[in-house]
């Protein structure tokens, strides 16, 4: 099969002749003579389009590699025969989104181990949402140190650099013998091949890749880092990102946000950097304060203490607490009372966390909560012995406690009878 793509991806349509069609569940599996619909493969997102048969146009939803064959997964009324001559026609817009994300990608990665020597790629996604017509680059690294957004604006500023001087980008073999070590290449591919594909932005970047890609950087318009997420306790970071117009319009949405909200808030867009640095001063010690309350609350907690058919039964409402530090202080409850118990912890934020806890008490407290919480729309789960749950904010949260503590009462008299 000749794959027009891997020498010139800019190609959108070609003719080409069927060798090979199986039809199961409704669709075709098709083979063809040539095409210029790239497989899902290498972290990219595969193409997709058009199947044209005289009057008949069938879907191509899919496109896989098996072997070295190419297989176009085919959707649409009509017959497919082997022999029957066809056009192939690509969404353009999924093309040319995944050719800028995926030379993006690769600008993006040298940057980062320019800035991170430590870094190690560990795996990227390409894709593109047919719904919205949007692509979106993901790459996962591990880092020898943390990473931060600080960093990680130095980066984005160098990508940008490296598009606007839209830079040359070419592909090229090269036997592995004659690889140099300045190119990027994974060790498990040298096993397997005697050539590589070499993608090169110029003056820039070498790599080994399979992929679609651009003549010019220049074409990607603009790049931007949308999130960051840490895996882990480790420095495993998933870093997501858009190029072009869907990069653009991503930064205005957020700009547009935050100088709508300094004007909330009544100060002016060149103040916003004091307001983000001393609301982060704010939560510094708004997390110390409640680090020290974890540890002060148990003790004031005790003073709660009903006994129900000899089972002691603690309650407390923790303003201001999440569901996330409720738990460390129904977990904090388990470790100092030694006797058997049960607690009602509840924290109002945005919306109310409840905690339950009981030790050497056979009462599921999970499902206690799951069935009293049902009326309220309540939303969680757990174990027999520690449940987390959340509802909507509670209009009267003194009367929420009292009725959950009462329903608790209810279940251990019944429990001795």
């Amino acid at each position: 099969m000749s794959e027009i793509w891997l020498q010139n991806p800019y190609i959108d349509k070609t003719r080409a002749k069927i060798v090979s069609c199986e039809r199961t569940n409704g669709e075709f599996r098709v083979l063809l003579d040539k095409t210029v619909f790239r497989y899902k493969g290498g972290g990219q997102d595969c193409d997709k389009g058009k199947l044209l048969k005289n009057s008949t146009i069938c879907r191509i939803i899919d496109v896989e590699r098996e072997g070295e064959k190419t297989v176009h997964i085919v959707k649409g009324k009509g017959s497919l025969n082997v022999g029957d001559e066809v056009i192939c026609v690509l969404d353009w817009d999924r093309r040319y989104t995944l050719m800028k994300l995926h030379t993006a990608e690769h600008i993006f990665y040298r940057s980062l181990i320019k800035e991170l020597p430590g870094s190690e790629l560990k795996d990227i996604w390409l894709t593109f949402d047919d719904e919205k017509r949007e692509g979106n680059g993901t790459i996962t690294v591990e880092s020898d140190r943390p990473l931060d957004w600080k960093t990680l604006t130095k980066v984005e500023a160098e990508v940008n650099k490296i598009i606007h001087e839209n830079r040359s980008v070419k592909t090229y073999i090269l036997n592995v013998k004659d690889l140099t070590e300045d190119i990027r290449v994974r060790d498990s591919l040298l096993k397997r091949v005697d050539q590589v594909r070499i993608v090169e932005v110029e003056d820039f970047d070498k790599a080994a890749c399979s992929g679609t890609h651009l003549r010019k950087t220049g074409e990607i318009i603009f790049f931007k880092i949308t999130s960051i997420e840490r895996k882990g306790n480790g420095n495993v970071y998933h870093i997501n990102f858009k190029i072009g117009e869907d990069a653009l319009n991503f930064a205005l949405t957020v700009s547009n946000q935050v100088l709508w909200k300094a004007q909330n808030l009544g100060y002016n867009p060149d103040e916003i950097i004091y307001v983000l640095e001393k609301y982060e001063k704010l939560r510094r010690s708004l997390s110390y304060l409640k680090t020290q309350l974890l540890e002060a609350i148990p003790s004031y907690i005790e003073k709660t203490r009903e006994v129900v058919q000899n089972i002691p039964i603690y309650h407390c409402i923790c303003k201001g607490f999440e569901a996330k530090e409720l738990a460390m202080l129904g977990r904090k409850l388990k470790k100092k009372i030694k006797e058997s118990f049960v607690a009602v912890l509840l924290g109002t934020n945005e919306t109310t966390s409840i905690v339950a806890v009981s030790k050497g008490v056979n009462l599921d407290v999970s499902k206690i909560l799951k069935e009293f919480l049902s009326e309220h729309g309540g939303k969680g789960g757990g174990r027999p012995d520690f449940a987390i749950y959340g509802v909507k904010k509670s209009n009267n949260i003194n009367e929420l406690l009292n009725s959950l503590v009462n329903k608790f009462k209810s279940e251990l008299t019944m429990l001795q009878t």
